[in-house]
This record gives structure tokens, sequence and C-alpha cells, in this order.
């Protein structure tokens, strides 16, 4: 575009750039495989946003492998998000108590899409039914 406009660019190029490292699926295998709690914080904006939110995720290895025996070639995992105990708002996130992040819900009758209700909290390890809740 320069050459047949006759002009220069500004831009210079961009030399010795450092980059952050993407780490592979089986280097995030391993670094999830040596973690005592599967858990770390992800960055996304939810639907419907632009801004970024920051999320407690706690990867459920038992599921993963039963339903997906390639999680270390295309890095896809099933994971349960957990929130902060109502009462430890206020708290660092280090002192804080995380549960695992459950909601009642209905279903709309005409597409079948499930409308979230009031968070709920259960202790850790509680099995729930699936008709009124969900993660």
């Amino acid at each position: 575009m320069h050459a047949t406009t006759d002009t220069i660019s500004m831009q210079q190029p961009i030399e010795n750039e450092i980059l952050p490292m993407i780490p592979t699926a089986s280097e995030i295998a391993s670094q999830i495989e040596k973690s005592n709690s599967k858990s770390f914080f992800i960055k996304f904006p939810p639907d419907g946003t632009l801004q970024e939110r920051w999320y407690l995720i706690q990867i459920d290895m038992e599921a993963t492998k039963s339903l997906n025996a390639t999680f270390t070639d295309n890095g896809l995992y099933f994971g349960i998000f957990l929130a902060k105990h109502l009462s430890d708002t206020k708290k660092s996130d280090e002192f804080s108590r995380w549960w695992p992040d459950w909601y009642e819900y209905t279903t709309c009758p005409n597409s079948d899409t499930i409308i979230y209700g009031d968070r709920i909290l259960f202790r850790p390890g509680v099995t729930l039914d699936s008709r009124k809740y969900v993660q």
C-alpha cells in the first residue's frame, strides 16, 4: 500500500518482543495431575458481557477421564465452579471458604432453556436432586 501511495509507514517492527508461553495440552495435564486441589482461577467474559471476570474452578478428574479419554491431547476438562461462602465476601481469596456454585433452576417450557434462580449453599460432597439444582 505504501508503494502505491508513495507514503512511509511509521510502524516500526517489533524485535525481541517477549510473548507469554502458552502451555500445550499435555503440559496442562501434567500440572493438573501434580496439583493436590485440582483448583485454579480462570478469566473470561460471562455471556452477554464484555468485562472479563475471574472464577475459581476445580477439575473433576474422574468425570474428565470417564467422559473424555483424550483430555491430555485436546485439553478439554470437566470442572466445577466454586464460589466464596456468602459470609466470606469481604475476606481475601486466600482466607475464604470456597463452596461448589449451585443454583435452583427451572426450564423454559417453550425452549427448554435453563433459567437460573437463587444461588444455594450446599456443603461440598452433598448429592443433590438434579431436577431442582444445577451447577
